[in-house]
């Protein structure tokens, strides 16, 4: 009776061991499945929908890349005079790629440098269909002919426009679409402006796409890349 027992219980305890034995890799199995499948939800939860450049909107200077979005900031009716004392507004550069940012000329902190940027981005591109737009803070000192001096001496040509205009307007543009007024509370009013150091990107259809640290050399590389993207270059063609 004895042996019948402990044969029984011996049966058993091979039978668990078998059991144990055989499950113990289906449950790694699971577990790693599981694991791949969190990898794959946090890739898609971290990842654009879509491998383009998002749309940068007026809250927060937050993105999204849902074209059909509300608050994308879109360039407004605007008109002013450029270094050659032509009109440049919205109408004129639509259908092209923009790059803009504020300045003026005798601006003695990060101008110079935002501006030594812009060149390079202006020596960059070669694509006809791209324009770079700068627009001066300072209307009453930045008068077209000084601007011509100014485009002149940096070796601009049409591509490279330098527009001035009334205060009034080029203050509103700036802080209503570009967000570029830095000052705070009671400081952002009337002719108080600090204005930052973005560079824009824009698209054809007046949407900015991209804002970029005009003093960072990396910021700078970061922008041409997204340009090449709008523009569907390859890395070996011209932008």
């Amino acid at each position: 009776m004895n042996r019948f027992v402990n044969r029984f219980f011996l049966i058993t305890f091979l039978l668990s061991l078998a059991a144990c034995h055989n499950s113990k890799p289906h449950r790694e199995l699971d577990f790693d499945e599981s694991i791949r499948n969190l990898h794959q939800e946090e890739h898609h939860l971290h990842t654009s929908p879509k491998q383009d450049l998002p749309f940068v909107v007026h809250r927060n200077l937050d993105v999204v890349w849902d074209a059909s979005h509300d608050d994308i900031i879109r360039l407004p009716s605007f008109s002013f005079t450029n270094q050659d004392k032509e009109t440049i507004s919205q109408e004129t550069l639509k259908g092209r790629y923009v790059i803009a940012n504020f300045f003026y000329m005798h601006c003695a902190g990060m101008c110079p440098l935002i501006m030594g940027n812009m060149k390079k981005i202006y020596q960059k591109i070669q694509n006809p269909n791209v324009v770079l737009l700068s627009h001066s803070l300072m209307p009453e000192t930045d008068t077209p002919e000084k601007l011509k001096e100014f485009s002149t001496a940096l070796g601009a040509d049409e591509r490279w426009q330098f527009v001035t205009g009334p205060k009034a307007a080029m203050y509103e543009l700036a802080r209503e679409t570009y967000h570029a007024d830095t000052s705070r509370g009671q400081e952002s009013l009337g002719d108080n402006f600090r204005h930052g150091e973005h560079i824009y990107l824009i698209d054809p259809e007046g949407r900015i796409r991209g804002l970029y640290n005009g003093k960072n050399p990396a910021a700078v590389k970061a922008l041409l890349a997204d340009l090449s993207k709008l523009t569907c270059c390859t890395p070996n063609n011209p932008i």
